[in-house]
């Protein structure tokens, strides 16, 4: 299980991808946060971009004007981003759920998030006795790139941290403690990846992370996958035997074999 030493601020974004949605990303020591904005913008001037220039996995975004131009060094360009989680010392965390229907765009981003909040509460309560001895507040701040049709629904979304933060969850045998105890911040923050480094890198993660789900359930994208997921991989959130499937990947409990295998496929586990 993770140890957080420290204050984190965890940066999510979601994947639609059609059948299922993706939500994750990573969290960070809040003391990583200076060195990664300036490693954001050395590869941005190794790569002759301004520092307000948009950086996504998709380039060809209607944001990312620039990147457009660099379609020979993209390859390049996404490996020295896949570098960063080691050098910042990332926790990768990322939700897949089935969608059944476009109708469901809302619930299974929803599920997926509630996901990502379980883990947070049981991470940082592995640290609680730490988390009584010092003074860093907020230890937990959660920023999501903005939220999907957020003019009809945001509420909707934003109740999703609301109930994380206040009552916690109960299922089977389990109890995931409320995320107040943990000094968590009480507000979910959003804003745009346009405007934040962070969010920049996380978009190539989700991005890259959606490839492979593609890859297991299609077949499609083998090629990248071979490329860049493994360049990031190791930074996944494990549990205490070092499985990565259920902790760092969270998917369905009857796809969680299938996922193994796949992962046993590519030499990663």
């Amino acid at each position: 299980m993770s140890t957080l030493s420290e204050s984190i601020i965890c940066f999510l974004d979601e994947y639609d991808l059609d059948y299922g949605m993706l939500v994750g990303g990573y969290y960070i020591p809040r003391s990583m946060l200076r060195k990664l904005d300036l490693s954001v913008a050395r590869i941005k001037k190794k790569y002759q971009l301004d520092l307000s220039d948009v950086i996504k996995y998709n380039y060809m975004d209607k944001e990312c004007e620039k990147l457009r131009d660099l379609r020979e060094k993209i390859p390049e360009l996404r490996s020295d981003i896949f570098k960063l989680p080691k050098d910042l010392n990332m926790t990768l965390i990322m939700s897949f759920v089935w969608k059944g229907s476009k109708e469901y765009r809302a619930e299974s981003w929803k599920w997926s998030f509630t996901n990502i909040l379980q883990r947070l509460s049981f991470d940082l309560e592995q640290n609680y006795n730490l988390l009584k001895e010092k003074d860093d507040y907020p230890y937990l701040d959660t920023v999501f790139d903005w939220l999907p049709d957020s003019k009809i629904k945001i509420m909707e979304y934003l109740n999703v941290y609301q109930k994380a933060y206040y009552e916690g969850y109960r299922f089977e045998q389990n109890i995931v403690k409320p995320l107040r105890r943990f000094c968590a911040c009480p507000c979910l923050v959003c804003t745009s990846t346009r405007v934040s480094f962070a969010l920049q890198i996380n978009d190539c993660l989700v991005g890259s992370t959606g490839e492979f789900f593609k890859w297991c359930f299609t077949g499609e994208r083998d090629e990248n996958v071979n490329k860049y997921f493994r360049k990031y991989f190791d930074n996944f959130r494990k549990g205490e035997n070092g499985e990565v499937v259920g902790y760092g990947l969270i998917v369905p409990r009857n796809y969680r074999d299938e996922i193994t295998e796949k992962l046993h496929e590519l030499k990663l586990i």
